[in-house]
Parts: structure tokens; sequence; C-alpha cells
């Protein structure tokens, strides 16, 4: 059985949710949840990821119908994008489908790549992540920083928002040079009016050094661990954000 689970992103400065990303766990009858890196693999293995990914997009979208229809505030759910689901010919529509069966709008949703698109059919990747954004996903880039070559591709996806490589956020505080290329990757996303999230955050001296450098949307476990969606609300609601 698989569940959804949410992880909050925090605007450190307004101290306010700004959006939240959607990842699985594998409930097994036997061994009880199970993470993804212990399951993805096989399921691409078995050709498992396009519906696992369709079914993580019709629960993020049931679920943000169920806030609507419980007169709770909306957010903006991130949803993973599989390299084999952005090659699939019938993506767009599968979506666009969900979306009018739960009556949610597509600016609700935004979807994330990882740069290993750029490895292969990266002329089909952008044609298909212009038509998302045509129908009103905001693209984000995930896991930006431990490729240099990422830089290259910038300038012809449709890229919203970037969001740091959590490796590099872990090992910010070991070198100055860590700090210069994050400052960078900032600084870069900021000039290509892109929006900057830092993942991974989990201690209050990379809170201080983010917000020094003007990038306010923090995603880590300094602010909780990926939790149940349904009991999402209930641990927004109680979110304590440390001061800065």
């Amino acid at each position: 059985m698989v569940l959804l689970y949410l992880q909050p992103m925090v605007n450190i400065k307004t101290g306010k949710i700004v959006a939240a990303e959607a990842v699985i766990r594998w409930l097994h009858p036997e061994y009880g949840i199970i993470s993804p890196a212990d399951f993805i693999s096989i399921a691409e293995q078995q050709g498992l990821m396009i519906e696992i990914g369709k079914w993580v997009f019709e629960n993020v979208c049931i679920y943000l119908a169920k806030l609507r229809n419980d007169r709770l505030p909306l957010i903006k759910i991130a949803v993973n994008l599989s390299d084999r689901q952005i090659s699939h010919p019938t993506l767009s529509q599968e979506f666009t489908k969900i979306l009018i069966e739960q009556k949610i709008s597509a600016k609700l949703i935004s979807v994330e790549v990882t740069d290993s698109i750029f490895q292969e059919y990266i002329n089909l990747a952008v044609r298909r992540l212009r038509l998302l954004k045509s129908l009103g996903f905001e693209i984000t880039l995930d896991s930006f920083g431990t490729d240099q070559s990422s830089l290259n591709y910038l300038s012809k996806f449709p890229f919203d928002t970037l969001k740091m490589d959590c490796s590099l956020v872990k090992n910010l505080h070991l070198t100055p040079a860590n700090e210069t290329i994050a400052a960078t990757i900032i600084d870069v996303a900021q000039k290509l009016n892109m929006e900057i999230v830092a993942k991974g955050v989990e201690r209050k001296s990379e809170l201080q050094f983010f917000y020094e450098h003007q990038c306010y949307n923090i995603q880590g476990n300094i602010f909780g661990r990926p939790i149940l969606a349904s009991e999402f609300i209930t641990f927004a609601n109680k979110l304590v954000i440390p001061s800065i």
C-alpha cells in the first residue's frame, strides 16, 4: 500500500508555509513503512514509475480538492516527475484529465525534475516541460548545484524554480568554498528571475546563511520530516519557525 506524505516549504522571512513537497512511503504488511530509497529503484526496473507517478499526482489533486471542500487554505504542492514520465506521450493529457475531474488549477502544482533529464532526449524534455508550463504548472529543477554542466541548460528549459541540492546544503559549514558555491547559485537564480529554494536544511546556522543571502524559501528537517498528508494541516498549525 502506498501512502502520501508531505514536507513543508517555509518562507523564513514571512514565517509562513508557502508550499509542500509530495513524497511517498510504502506500507509493507510485514516490514512496515519503507522509504522510496528502498523501493524506487525496484519500481523503475519493473516499469512501474508511470503508474506510481500518476497515483501521486491524482492523490495530490484529491488532497487539494478536500482542502477546498473543507474550506481550508490551499497550498502549492510539488510533485516529482521521473524521466520515464516525462517521455510518456500522454502525460499532459492524463494530468489535465485529473485536474478537470478534481476541479483543481494547475497553478497549485509544481512539477519537479532532476538534472538527469539533461543526459538524453533533451529536446523532447524541453517540449514536454514547456507544454506543462503552458497548462499552468510551475516547473522546478530539483537537486541543483552538484553538476556544473547543468548551468548550460538553464536558459533552454522553462524552469521557474531551482532547488539547491541537499548535499551542498549539508556540507555548507565545512568550507568557505561551499558557502561561495551556494551564494553563487542563489545569485544565478535571482539574475534569471527564478525562485530559489534551499532543500535539506537542518541547522539554524544554515537558516542564518540563507536569510543573509536572500534565499528565504527553505525545506528541510529543521521544520519537520515528511508527514502523512492527512495530518499535514494539524502539523502546519502547530509549526513554530525558529527566530533568526
